[in-house]
Order: C-alpha cells, then structure tokens, then sequence
C-alpha cells in the first residue's frame, strides 16, 4: 500500500515529553478484497471491512483517525442486498489499533466501507480517502519489561536435577546430597520457579533465570550439617489453584506442559538462602478463624476431541452411562456450604432428543447440564459450566454424572471437577495446605488456629513460592496459633518434620546437570532449537548458515531453554521468553534476533512422551478444543516478543519455520534439499515461474482471487512467468468414486517436474488430498522426483500441512518429506482458514516475497503484519528454514531493440519465419554493467490468449494466459553481453499484439533476470527460406549410452536429441503440430512433450527433450516420437525397451574389450539400478576354480551403463598372470541389499 504523507506538528508539551501530531494518508480501497468478504460472510469472522496499516517514524502512545476526504460510488444492487443495512450510518467511522514490530510502532486501521448516502438514501463504497491521523508521540523510552541476568546461574559449578509431582514441604538428607555429588552440603543451595505455568502473555510479570529459594537446615545437637541430617523445602506442584472472585471459590490450573515441578541444587555458591521466621503475633486480629478453604479436585485428560487445542477430556458418556467421583473432606465444617463447580462438553444432532447430564449427590438430584443441538459446521460440541452447591455436606462427598436422552450419536465429556469446602483447621499427623478467602480483606488481621492434637506443628507462610516464611506460633489449650495481616489471600502450611514428602531422583529428566549460559550468549541473527538427537543436523546447518549468510547462529536443545527460563519445566512460553530475552537485550536494531528454526515435529499432545507420539519440539495450542475455526496450533507464538503481545496477540517480530521431522533420515533430506535448492547447479529459468492453482466452485472465489495476485505480478514484477491452472478450464468427469479432474492432476504433476519458483494453490482441502475432486493426494506428492527443482508451496487451503497430528503425515508435510523432490518449504495451513482472510495472507505474501532483501521468514512476517485479524494467519506455519534465502535476483539483464533479417530498420516486431537476433547486458541493482560470464535462457513468448473457463460448478469466468513458447534456447554470456539467433515458427497466431521475451542468466557469481514487453508479434515474414524436411531424432532411455532394445528401472527418463536446420517447433499453437509421445500405442495417453524441450547453449536449431517416465509396469515397451520444425515438417522415431523390477537387480550386455588381451581390458555392463550408490565386485577364476584375482569399487552410476573398469591382468600380489582362458564374474549390489550376479569368459594372449 502506498501513502502520500504529511505531518504538521500541533501542540508540544515538554514536560510531560509527549506531542500532538496530525499526519494524513492518501490510498484506495480494494472493491474485489470487500467482494470477496460479502462473497464468504457466513464464514467471515466479522462484516465486510478495509483494513489499512501506517508506521509512524517514532514511538506513540496513541492514535486517533477520521476520514477527511473520500471518493464514494453507488454500489450495485446485488452488492447492497448482501449488507446488514440497518447498521450502516451516513458516517465512516474509523477503528485504529497500536501494534509494534521490531520495536516499532505500526498503527493499524480499519472501517466498514459502505455507507448511505445522507441526502440519496443510496447505498455507496468508499473507493479512495484520505485518512487523517491525530498521534500521540512519546519520546521517553519506555522501561524493559524484564531485567535479564548477563549470566545464567548454571554457568559455573556442580548442579543436580530432583522433581516432584505434588506441592508441599519436601526434604533432602544430607547422604542423598552427598550421594548427588555436591561436595559441600553445608553450603546446598536449592533454586525454583515452582510449579506455575508460565503465563502465555508477555505482559504478566515472570522469573528469569533460576531463583534460589530458602531452605530450612537441620543439623542436630552438633551444629555440623552432617550425617542424620537433613534440609526442607516448599514447592509448587504442577496443579496451581487461583481465586475466582466471580464463582466466590478456587479453580485449579494443570500444567500443559509438564506433570511435574523441577528444583535445582548445588553447593559451590557458598552458603545460601535459610529460612526466616516471621513473628506477628504482637499484632492486634480483627478476625480469628479455625477454619479454611479446602479444595478438591478430578480431572482426566484422555480426550483431545478435534486433536487440536490445549483442552482435553476425561471420561465420555453415552446416553444413559454414568461415572460417579468420591471427594474426601475428613474435617469438613458441615455447617457450612460445599460449591462444586464443573466443566463439560455435550454433542448431539439437533435433530435428536432432548439430552443432559444429570449431576446427583449422594444420590439426590444436585444439578441439570442441558445439552442443547450441535449448530455450525465446524462445532464439534458445546462446552457447558455448571455451579450448584451442597447444602448438608458430610466427610465423603460423592457426585454422579448421568448423560441421559439424546440417541445413539450423543456424546457427553467430563473436563473436571472442582470442589471448595470448609474444613476445620485439625491436624492429625499429615501435612495441611490452608488459606483462608472469608477473612481476607483490606485491612485484615487474622488470628489462625489449629487444632494440634499434641503434635508439635511448625507453620510456613508459602503465599510467595519463591520467598517463604517460617510463622512464630504459639501454643495454648491443644491450638497452635498465629497472628499475621490477610490484606491478601495468604498460602500456608501446616506440618511435621516425620511426615514429609521427598523429592523424585530417577527418571532420565533428573539428574546431573551440565554447565550452559543461554544468558551469556549475546547477539543472534539466528536461533535453532532442535531435539536433541537433530543436534548434529541443526549445528551443520547454522554452520552452513555462519559460512553463506555471515550469520551469528546459536544451537540449543529445549531442555537448556527450560533450565533457565521455566525452572526445568517444559513450556513453550519458556522457548518464547528465551527469544525475548535476546530482544530485548538488543539496543541497536542489527542485533535484534531475526529467526527461529525449531528443528523437529511436534504434536497437539505436549504431555505424551513416548516414540508413538511427534511431540519433539512443543506447540502452542489455542485454548479451544471444540470448535474448528476457533482452535488452532501456531507457531507465531514464539516471535510476538513485545510487551502487549502473546497468545495470538501482535506482530510477529521473527522469522519463524518449523522442520517437521522425527528421523535422523528425514532431518538430514532436509538440510540437503537447502544445500541442492541454493547451489549454482540447480538454477535455471524455472525459479522466473510462479503457478497458480485454483478450485473450482464457490462462485468462482477460487478463480478470482489468484487471478487478482496473478495481475499484480504482471504489473509489478513482469520479470516472473505465471501459469495458471484452474479446474474448470479442464474438463470434468463422473467416476464411481465422484466428480474428478485427471488432466488437472496430470498437468500439476508437470508443472511440478518442469520447475516453478512458487506453486501456491487456492480452494479447499484438507490432510489428505486437495479439492473435493481429489486433484492432488499425498501418493501423488510423494512420487514427484523435482529433485533439481524444489519449489516454495503456498496453500490457501483448509488444514493441508497439519503437522501436529502424530497419527498421520499431511499432505503439506509430504511436500517437504518427499525424499525425491516436492518443496524444499512450504507456506502451509495447520487447520480449516477462511477464503477472504486466505487471500489478504496470499496477496501480502506476493507483495513482499519479491524483496531481493527478504528471506522466507522475512517475507512471511511481513505478510502476516499487513494482514488484519489475529486468528485466521495463525493457522498458516512454515515448513522450512526461515533464513532460506529465495532465488530473487538483484541482478538485471537489459535487453538490446530486435534485429531480424527482413528490414534492419523495423524493430522489436517478429513475424512468422523471421530470422532475429536478441541481445543484451547484465547490470547490477544500481544499473552498473557487469563483465561477468555464463548462460542466458531466453524463451519468447507468443500473445496473451484469452479464454473461458467451462462453467461446470459455476457461472464461466474469463483469464488469460501467456504460456505459448515461440523459441527456448540458451546462449553464452560473455563479459556480461550476449547475443542470440533464432527464426519464428510458422505455427504463432497471426494477429498482431504484444509478446514477452522472459531472460534468465547463470553466472559467475550470481543470478540475472529481465524481460521485454515492448515487441510486437504477428503476420508473415516477407520472404522466407525453402524447407521440407523434417527434425532428425536420437532416442535414449536415461542416457545417451543406451542402445535400443536396453534394460530400465520402473521410472526412466526419456531423452531426445532434436536437430534441424531451422529450429524446433514447440508453440502449440497448430493443430496436431505438438511434439508427442506415446507408449505402447495407448493413443488416450499421449504424452505432450513441448515444454520439456530445451534449445542447446548457442544452438538455435538444436536441443534436448528431457521427459521422466514413471510407474511403468515390468515388460517390454515400445515407445513412438514425432516432433515438428518450426516449418511444420514432422519426423517420427521409436524405441523399445524393457523395464525391470527395481526389487531385483539385474546385469545385461556383460563384456569385455578389448578380448582376447596382452596388457590390459575394460568390463562394460548395463544394469538396472542408476543413481544408487552400488558396490561392484569382479571376481576372475581359472577354469580349475581357483580365484586368481579381484576388482572391487562403490560408484553412484547417473544412467544404466557403468564406466568402463579396467584390469590390467594381474593377480592378487600384483603379477602378470599367465596366458589362458579365465572365467569372471561380476556382482552388483546397493545399499539395501539388492544384488545381481552374471558371468562371462576372457583371454589373455600375449
């Protein structure tokens, strides 16, 4: 979006050191972004809106909008019937919104366009405004959130891990901390965050690194820590409890991410922190209570029910089961209410009787959950809350759930269970947990007493997890007693030194604990968190990234993260803050972290740990488990690092990708498709071509809305080649298994082998397959072999690269699996999107993905910033590396006027059988020329056609596309100038109109790319040259080598060698004057081969096909050519081959040359196995059987036929062997296993 700006600054107060600024904006609204929302409003989130974004130059603190100026027209009555129009007004008014990327500001804008007309009633649209800012600008720069420790305590010294599972007073002997390995006990320190999860929102107060916590050391009658003696401690568990001040009664909190709480120990820090004893008893009670709030708790979590969010569920219900749940209050205040607060889920048609959960206690009719009808598409059940309280309460409470009515297709789920309760303050031997809401209060001094039953009870106030005190207590007529301020809820404990709970030492999550310093580690452009057994993967590859981006690139494991930022816990916030720490430590904006790779899959399960669950690298998970368009995984969440920001809140400030691996094999297929997609050799023309998919149906939304991205590519970045396939301009056909689209299969297959920089799909989808037509499914992703042509995918699509899903491998995650090729990332949706929000992402990624400056992370960042609405671009993730630099040339190619043999003085217009010379210069960005050598590709393009789609599911749509090639060939470059010759084919269409000349040049160094649009295509050349004979052809079958009647692999590559006097034909523009192929006379199948020629370099009127053949079935086969030059004479040719089984090896054509020999000869065999790695083995024996010698070596054969290995007759110790008949034999086997073995004669004759 671009903006006229101006700023007039107003008012200034110094003091205060904030100013009044008024800026004004000048831009349009886009009509086809509004249509498209009213197009999808029953899936649209809100009503139609324009959204728009501004970056002020400094900081703010406020923004304030109105529209001073607007160009309105009268919308179209099919348009207005689609609005809501009593909610319109005569006004636009404008919402604005502050957000910060990078630590800037960015203010985000957005009204509802539509209006009526104050003095026509009419229905309008605002197509242009002028909006004008009213900024409050803030200089004084605002305080960090945290202050950051420069060094992490685990930097230095010995240090040991223990867990718990529960929270309470716990002890350590001094022989369990010697057996740990600390060397001074006396001076044991204990650290901890205790068991509260870390909050998702940056803006609630947290811990960094470790925080020590007191201890109570007893040492016995000799004062020496010793022997016999031993040290307390409080913690946390990993099930929290908070006050609702709306239920009137506390609510427990599971960890998500852990089952336990983790504590660290060391004693190389000198003695530490003790425990303190606080004595308020002096202070005068305004209230005294010898009772407390107690609390229980049940709650499973078996069931995730869309397997997505962080809700899950324990016990299901069928209409009429029940499952009934016993609570234990031993000391209960029967006088005084019990409240029971439960969470449910319900599901049932709305077509099916009325259905419930009956709630009884002890038998008697408690409560009643309605379940009411499923409604929505997306909505798997309903959650239901239900709050009733027990009057009469006795010691064993126990509550029934009924799931009642309904039928057979009801379901009803149990989330939990909550129960406060009074209970008395009477201690009989175990540990008591008390606090005490009634008597809380400003100003509150409470007197607490509890009954001690002759026990000596010692008291701590843990209300602080990490700054606990000991309480002075007195005794006094069997009560311990104390007196303290309750101005705020307080936490206490009751207990005795006997009865204490002692911490978990086994398990491999404990244990010794190797130094680190995350802290310590300074500024990042990069970060890669990696599961431990990548590490070796995920260090080559920031290696890799150190030695071609000059990048500072830190590797660490997830254990590491959680020691210092979640005190061991596992918790995706703690990976999140140990970004922001690295954020906000920057104080220049070179060093602020730009990505995050997070190098392993992961998993809507983070609590499973087992080799059945991918949960590797953990996700944030939304908070709904219910609802499809609502629930969400999002790996965004690690780079919303400003203050404001967290959950799906903000800007992303990173670069973030995900690599979905879970084996050593697919982590290594993943750096290698980075190594082979940036390396010089598998450049070429393909990475100028984009293509775009789209569905059919929905009003043709999938058709319109890349056509909008596709225009702006035209218009903006000319440079790049758009191919378009659109279902319904295929035809469609019934099968028994529904409506399907084969051609359009078959051509996205093809597009896929012939390369495209970016293949970005629109329409509908899910895991499994894209379109209902089924055009793509996850076997046709994994038997692409682009190998040296790995695209970038986009999917616009409902839940394509859900990654989170153990159970299955998506189809978005095959794209980047597949071994043999697919993507070497794809841009991917995790769950079910919606249409207009899909193109706003789309359109935002296209505008920013040609900035020569961006990486993929970059421009994914910057997409999702210009994009409205917080949920919907979540639901997008990278599967790849976000530092991946794209192949967008800086460098340019600057094409010289056109020459043609006819008339010296015409320029830039190409007839029918004209002979014309291109050339040009390559310059850099500045337009400095330069002197570099390599090839240019140079493909001339016929004029845009114009055509129709079917109209099968919808009403038909026009487009138009520029896919007819007059002339692909490549040519040198030398010292930056080329210059090529090439005649037009017969075959263009005659009209007159604009062409396209597409350049791509390999050079020394970097990449170029140009374009011309400024030709003219059409008519006749005046005089031409007399041709009737047609191409010559050389057929092979994987290599040149190949002899006719050879053996292949299930999937060879054909190839063949066109030459003619004037040029290949390869338009498509007359009719049957394609070059084709057909196997085994299958005339339904004929394989189109023009895009798969390529002119050789400097060779107008030569070139290579190059066409992989795949699934063929084993046998023999014949194979029929034809091709045309570009005078419409055809040639035809044929091959025969014979296809054998990859699972069985074979060797044919075994010789030897020369034979008989004096000094020396070459074994030649053709075998069945190219491009695997092959250990040859030749064995010779005299004809008693007696081996005489052996050649041995391991080869990775491109085609079938090895090179010739040479024997110069010698024995094992080197010696000439003696004249006579040997007999040899030849062994072929690769890696898995698979050999073959063959023999033949030869003789020596000197």
């Amino acid at each position: 979006m671009k903006f006229q700006v101006i700023f007039t600054t107003i008012l200034l107060f110094s003091a205060q050191i904030f100013s009044q600024e008024m800026v004004s904006i000048t831009s349009k609204v886009d009509k086809n972004t509004i249509y498209h929302q009213l197009a999808n409003k029953n899936q649209s989130e809100n009503t139609p809106f324009h959204y728009g974004t501004y970056r002020p130059k400094g900081q703010i603190k406020g923004a304030k909008a109105v529209i001073k100026g607007a160009v309105f027209i009268e919308v179209a009555p099919e348009i207005a019937k689609e609005l809501n129009v009593s909610q319109l007004t005569d006004n636009i008014m404008v919402v604005t919104n502050i957000g910060y990327e990078k630590k800037k500001p960015m203010v985000e804008y957005t009204f509802n366009p539509f209006r009526k007309n104050p003095l026509t009633d009419n229905i309008e649209m605002v197509t242009e405004y002028t909006l004008q800012f009213e900024l409050t600008t803030q200089s004084l720069k605002k305080s960090a959130t945290h202050i950051y420790s420069n060094n992490s305590k685990l930097s230095t010294g010995f240090w040991y891990k223990v867990k718990v599972d529960t929270t309470g007073i716990f002890k350590l002997t001094y022989s369990q901390i010697k057996q740990f390995g600390l060397t001074e006990p006396q001076n044991v320190r204990v650290f901890s965050h205790g068991g509260k999860q870390l909050p998702y929102m940056n803006n609630v107060e947290n811990y960094d690194d470790l925080v020590e916590i007191p201890i109570s050391m007893h040492q016995g009658n000799d004062n020496v820590f010793n022997e016999g003696d031993y040290i307390l401690f409080y913690t946390q568990g990993p099930t929290t409890w908070n006050y609702d001040e709306i239920l009137g009664m506390f609510i427990q909190h599971r960890h998500n991410y852990s089952n336990f709480t983790y504590l660290f120990l060391t004693s190389d820090l000198g003695a530490g922190e003790r425990l303190t004893t606080v004595d308020e008893n002096g202070l005068v009670s305004n209230s005294s209570t010898t009772s407390f709030d107690s609390y229980r708790f049940h709650e499973l979590e078996k069931f995730n029910l869309i397997r997505s969010g962080r809700t899950w569920y324990g016990e299901m219900f069928r209409s009429g089961s029940s499952s009934s749940f016993s609570f234990d209050f031993p000391n209960i205040n029967s006088g005084e209410k019990v409240k029971v607060y439960t969470n449910v889920a319900g599901r049932r048609e709305s077509s099916a009787p009325y259905c419930h959960f009956k709630i009884s206690e002890n038998n008697i009719l408690a409560h009643t959950i309605d379940i009411t009808g499923n409604q929505g598409e997306y909505l798997y059940a309903n959650e239901y809350s239900g709050y009733f309280e027990i009057t009469e309460p006795s010691q064993n409470i126990n509550l029934t759930f009924n799931f009642t009515g309904g039928n057979s297709s009801s379901e009803g789920y149990l989330n939990y269970i909550s129960l406060n309760a009074r209970e008395n303050l009477n201690f009989t031997g175990s540990p008591i947990l008390f606090r005490d809401a009634k008597n809380t209060g400003a100003n509150n001094i409470t007197q607490f007493k509890i009954q001690n039953n002759g026990f000596d009870i010692e008291i701590w106030d843990v209300s602080d997890p990490v700054s606990y005190k000991k309480m002075a207590v007195t005794n006094a007529n069997g009560f311990t007693q104390f007196i303290t301020k309750t101005d705020s809820l307080k936490e206490f404990v009751a207990f005795t030194h006997d009865q204490i709970f002692i911490p978990i030492v086994e398990g491999t999550d404990v244990g010794q604990v190797e130094n680190q310093n995350l802290h310590g580690i300074g500024a990042q452009d990069m970060v890669i968190v990696t599961n431990p057994k990548f590490l070796s993967h995920a260090e080559e590859l920031a290696q890799w990234h150190r030695d071609q981006d000059h990048f500072r690139v830190y590797v660490t494991i997830p254990d590491k993260i959680y020691n210092e930022f979640s005190s061991g816990c596992p918790d995706v916030a703690a990976i999140r803050n140990f970004m922001r720490m690295l954020y906000e430590k920057a104080t220049v904006e070179g060093d602020l972290p730009k990505y995050l790779l997070l190098f392993g899959d992961g998993s809507y399960d983070n609590m499973t740990q087992s080799s059945a669950n991918s949960n590797l690298i953990p996700t944030y998970q939304s908070i709904n488990s219910l609802v499809e368009t609502a629930s969400y995984v999002s790996d965004d969440f690690f780079g919303l690092l400003d203050f404001s920001e967290g959950e799906y809140l903000g800007k992303m400030d990173l670069g973030i990708g995900r690599f979905p691996v879970q084996t050593e094999e697919e982590a290594q297929l993943m750096l290698d498709k980075i190594y082979h997609f940036t390396a010089p050799e598998t450049s070429g023309d393909w990475v100028s071509k984009i293509c775009f998919i789209g569905d059919d149906g929905d009003s043709g939304t999938h058709i319109t809305q890349p056509e909008s991205i596709a225009n702006y590519i035209n218009n903006s970045h000319p440079e790049y080649n758009v191919n378009k396939i659109y279902l319904d301009a295929y035809h469609q056909i019934s099968t028994p298994s529904g409506q399907r689209f084969p051609d359009v299969t078959n051509v996205i297959n093809e597009q896929v082998t012939q390369g495209a920089l970016i293949i970005d799909y629109v329409g509908h989808g899910n895991p499994r397959i894209l379109t209902h037509e089924e055009v793509l499914s996850s076997s046709d992703v994994r038997s692409w072999t682009n190998w040296n042509k790995l695209s970038v995918f986009v999917t616009a699509s409902c839940e394509v690269g859900r990654f989170d899903d153990y159970e299955r491998t998506s189809l978005g995650e095959w794209m980047v699996l597949n071994p043999n090729g697919g993507g070497v990332a794809a841009f991917t949706t995790t769950r079910v999107v919606y249409s207009g929000g899909n193109h706003d992402l789309n359109t935002n990624f296209f505008e920013a993905v040609f900035n020569t400056d961006y990486r993929l992370g970059d421009v994914i960042r910057v997409a999702k910033a210009n994009t409205s609405g917080d949920t919907n671009k979540r639901n997008f993730s990278l599967l790849g590396d976000p530092a991946l630099k794209l192949p967008v040339p800086k460098n340019k190619i600057l094409k010289n006027p056109l020459l043609n043999d006819q008339d010296s003085s015409v320029l830039d217009t190409l007839n029918a059988l004209e002979k014309t010379t291109i050339s040009g210069y390559i310059h850099d960005e500045n337009g400095n020329y330069l002197t570099e050598n390599g090839v240019v590709y140079i493909t001339v393009y016929d004029k845009k056609d114009t055509l129709n789609t079917y109209g099968q599911d919808n009403s038909s749509i026009k487009f138009t596309l520029q896919d007819k090639i007059l002339f692909r060939g490549k040519v040198s470059v030398t010292n930056g100038y080329f210059q090529s010759e090439f005649i037009i084919p017969k075959d263009i269409n005659f009209k007159y109109g604009r062409g396209k000349i597409s350049l791509f040049a390999m050079l020394d160094s970097n990449d170029a790319i140009g374009y011309a649009q400024d030709i003219i295509i059409g008519g006749n050349a005046k005089s031409t040259s007399v041709d009737e004979i047609g191409p010559e052809i050389h057929l092979f079958m994987n290599d040149t080598t190949f002899m006719n009647g050879g053996t292949t692999d299930q999937n060879p590559i054909l190839l063949a060698r066109l030459i003619d006097e004037y040029g290949i034909n390869t338009t498509g523009n007359g009719f049957g004057h394609n070059m084709v192929a057909v196997l085994d006379n299958d005339q339904d199948n004929v394989l189109l081969l023009n895009n798969y020629y390529e002119g050789g370099i400097d060779q107008y009127n030569q070139g290579t096909v190059v066409y992989p053949m795949k699934n063929l079935i084993e046998g023999i086969h014949t194979l029929y050519f034809k091709t045309w030059d570009i005078y419409n004479n055809s040639s035809e040719a044929s091959l025969e081959f014979y296809v054998k089984n990859n699972q069985e090896a074979i060797i044919e054509n075994l010789y030897n040359y020369p034979n008989p020999f004096n000094d020396e000869t070459y074994f030649v065999f053709n075998h069945n196995m190219a491009s695997q790695e092959l250990t040859i083995t030749i064995d010779i024996y005299d004809l008693m059987g007696q081996q005489v010698s052996q050649l041995k070596q391991t080869i990775t054969p491109d085609g079938y036929q090895v090179a010739p290995i040479l024997w110069q007759g010698t024995n094992f110790g080197g010696a000439k062997i003696p004249n006579g008949i040997y007999i040899y034999k030849v062994q072929v086997s690769n890696k898995e296993g698979v050999q073959s073995t063959k023999s033949s004669k030869l003789m020596i004759f000197r």
